[in-house]
């Protein structure tokens, strides 16, 4: 959004940037605030569609939430400053367990309890942190913008993975992830730009970048360098089950050091910061409440017996004999349930599993996904009733060649009546595609 703001015309755009999930902002869906989403698309097509004057471009280039809402009339606007923080320290070596990175939220965040990160100070723990202190007796240090990270890194092997958070830490040792961002390269010195964000950070509070050199399952690990293909067993301990001691090295590293590490060197580091100062116009921007269209009335009919009906929306599963980490997401877990009812009869029935493991012992090439989602949709008050349903699979992983990815899509339906009809397959496709190792 901010790349656009600043290239294109003004009078063709206008922004809004708020703490909102991957939903309308009129919901109010947590964090929130809820915003009168409706009337202001309505005055914006009819501006641009009617010629009507409806004062849609008369409001700020850019309104943003920070400790409240903000406008700027340029992008980047003048009271936007880069301030430099120089990061302390010795250096600072990064090894990060395969499993970092469980604890950074749903890709696509809808408002559910488990969506949004956690409290990070386990990520913290697994990765290298350099704090700066606000403080205490002065205002809060507002950002608005990509903060840039620089480092200075040297790789254990012909390239790294770098991952950088940018956290909130509260006097109580509460960590709130702000911003993040990867690249992967070489020794050499490199910079991060994180996510564009709107935040402030409290006097009293920290400032903090922790670097990890994993990030799974948003980022695919890096295999290490001569890593054998998954399945071969000559460089894993034995078996699950067997007698004797199971290795805790990843393969191609006897000494138990995690591949992909990489050492900083905090001399040639630093945190750059788009400080923003308070603007003269911040107090006339807001904007009116929501208005909505009364409820559908989709009833959620409760399911007795249903096998997934205590399955948790987020679920991190440690395996400790196998050394495996599992995370399983329910994207069905929302406001709706997996079944719905629809006043016109229609009945909806879906369900949706992903998986994505890592084993610490078999190392970056064991990193898996899989994806699997069904929808069917039935209309039982009909003579004779019917069904339709699509089924899809997906799969990820690395083999000898690179990643792998695996895709099947089947679709069914009733065809015929009565006890002579059934279902039938109407559609039934697979794919496969070899990427490189990313």
């Amino acid at each position: 959004m901010l790349r656009l703001l600043e290239h294109l015309p003004r009078h063709l755009v206008r922004g809004v940037l708020g703490p909102w999930p991957c939903r309308y902002p009129d919901r109010g869906e947590p964090p929130g605030p809820a915003v009168g989403f409706l009337q202001e698309t309505l005055r914006w097509w009819d501006h641009h569609l009617k010629g009507l004057r409806t004062g849609a471009m008369d409001e700020p280039l850019l309104r943003s939430w920070t400790r409240g809402w903000r406008g700027d009339d340029t992008w980047p606007p003048p009271h936007v400053t880069p301030v430099t923080y120089a990061l302390q320290g010795g250096p600072a070596p990064v090894r990060s367990p395969l499993h970092t990175g469980l604890d950074a939220g749903r890709f696509a965040p809808s408002g559910g309890d488990a969506d949004l990160p956690p409290d990070q100070r386990a990520e913290d723990a697994l990765s290298a942190c350099f704090d700066v202190a606000v403080p205490s007796g002065g205002p809060p240090v507002e950002v608005l913008g990509h903060p840039v990270v620089r480092l200075a890194v040297r790789a254990d092997g012909p390239a790294a993975r770098v991952t950088v958070r940018l956290c909130d830490v509260a006097p109580d040792g509460t960590s709130v992830l702000v911003a993040r961002g990867t690249v992967t390269g070489a020794s050499g010195t490199h910079t991060v730009r994180c996510g564009a964000t709107g935040h402030a950070f409290p006097p009293g509070h920290r400032i903090r970048v922790a670097v990890s050199s994993a990030y799974w399952p948003w980022v695919w690990p890096l295999p290490a360098a001569g890593a054998p293909a998954p399945g071969d067993t000559r460089a894993r301990g034995p078996a699950a089950g067997t007698h004797g001691t199971r290795a805790a090295a990843p393969s191609g590293d006897p000494g138990g050091t995690p591949p992909g590490g990489f050492t900083l060197d905090p001399a040639g580091c630093s945190l750059l910061l788009p400080v923003r100062a308070p603007a003269p116009h911040d107090a006339a921007v807001g904007f009116p409440g929501p208005e909505q269209a009364p409820p559908l009335g989709v009833g959620v009919p409760a399911m007795l017996g249903a096998p997934d009906g205590d399955r948790p929306p987020l679920l991190v599963v440690r395996d400790v004999a196998r050394g495996v980490w599992r995370l399983e997401a329910d994207a069905c877990s929302g406001e709706h349930g997996s079944v719905r009812a629809y006043p016109d009869g229609l009945e909806l029935t879906e369900r949706a599993v992903e998986t994505y493991e890592v084993d610490e012992g078999a190392g970056p090439l064991s990193a898996r996904m899989r994806a699997e989602w069904q929808m069917r949709w039935h209309r039982p008050d009909l003579d004779p009733p019917w069904h339709a349903a699509v089924e899809v699979r997906a799969e990820a992983g690395y083999d000898t060649d690179g990643l792998l990815v695996r895709t099947e899509l089947v679709c069914t339906g009733t065809v015929g009546e009565g006890v002579d009809g059934g279902d039938e397959v109407l559609l039934h496709r697979t794919w496969e595609k070899h990427l490189p190792r990313p």
